[in-house]
């Protein structure tokens, strides 16, 4: 008796602990990722994120992306949009996944150069993928870097850097500016 007990008792355990780390790989998460454009003179990429990770495998989320253009308060283009994210391949610490995600992007109205202010370009949209990859640091705390883009992009010629390829909105793009490293909390 005290052995089926004894078995029982494991068991409970056992399925009590699953259950409790598959839960773990669900919540609210916060993310914030920084990167480098270099296209014109050099820029800094912020782009914060918000999201809810339905599974281990499955990510949805709502992000911003803001460029400084020399002066942070000064400003560049601004983007926002939405993601889905899967893993593709996933160890215990390290994971691999594919991110589809459309944005939308709000182009500076004007610039100042020597002959006074002028347009910079039209607002214009994204929509393809980005591969990743993730490293957990702690139980919700984890590492994250994105790079490469493949997809339909509606942006000016100039602000495609040289390792982009595609003729037309269909490109390839493995410019520094795709190159993205941050953290993501889930709560």
């Amino acid at each position: 008796m005290k052995t089926k007990m004894f078995f029982l008792f494991v068991l409970a355990v056992c399925g009590i602990a699953t259950a409790a780390a598959q839960e773990k790989e669900r919540g609210v998460f916060v993310e914030m990722d920084f990167g480098y454009g270099a296209p014109l003179d050099g820029y800094g990429i912020f782009t914060p994120t918000v999201g809810y990770r339905l599974t281990d495998r499955w990510a949805v989320g709502l992000r911003a992306s803001f460029e400084t253009a020399g002066d942070l308060m000064e400003g560049g283009f601004k983007s926002v949009g939405a993601i889905g994210q899967y893993r593709m391949l996933g160890k215990r610490r390290f994971s691999l996944f594919v991110e589809g995600q459309a944005t939308y992007t709000f182009a500076p109205d004007e610039q100042m150069d020597g002959s006074g202010p002028r347009k910079v370009c039209d607002d214009y949209a994204e929509a393809g993928f980005t591969l990743g990859g993730s490293c957990a640091l702690t139980r919700r705390l984890s590492l994250q870097a994105r790079y490469l883009y493949l997809g339909y992009s509606g942006s000016p010629a100039f602000r495609r850097s040289g390792g982009c390829w595609g003729d037309g909105e269909f490109v390839l793009d493995a410019g520094w500016n795709r190159l993205q490293v941050g953290l993501r909390y889930t709560f």
